[in-house]
């Protein structure tokens, strides 16, 4: 109960952190395709450490706060950017970062019961 606990608090915290550093780390924020592949970087990787970390005790409970995470910090630009074009755009990068996320933590969690047989 406590490794989900701190799993979902651990998910949650450190993706949203983690698409603010990929936000501000990109070398051009004008460029849609090179925000997003900042912000991929970041997140995939802390997903990474989040399911080597966690195993499979912290797997759903991690997912799911890292995919509330990045709904809740994505709000402020869904309403900043809000036209018919940029909706599209944003439900595109969001279902990607949902399976980024989903992705990583799974490959975390195979890889740490891998290293622990």
């Amino acid at each position: 109960m406590a490794v989900k606990l701190v799993a979902s608090i651990s998910g949650f915290l450190f993706i949203a952190l983690a698409v603010m550093f990929g936000e501000a780390f990109s070398p051009d924020a004008s460029n849609d395709l090179m925000t997003v592949g900042s912000i991929c970087g970041f997140v995939g990787g802390t997903a990474f450490v989040l399911g080597a970390v966690f195993g499979r005790t912290g797997l759903i409970a991690a997912s799911i706060s890292g995919c509330i995470a990045l709904v809740v910090v994505s709000l402020p630009l869904q309403l900043y950017y809000a036209t018919t074009a940029s909706l599209g755009k944003y439900a595109a990068v969001l279902l990607l970062l949902f399976a980024l996320v989903n992705t990583a933590i799974f490959l975390g969690m195979r890889l740490r019961k891998t290293e622990s047989s």
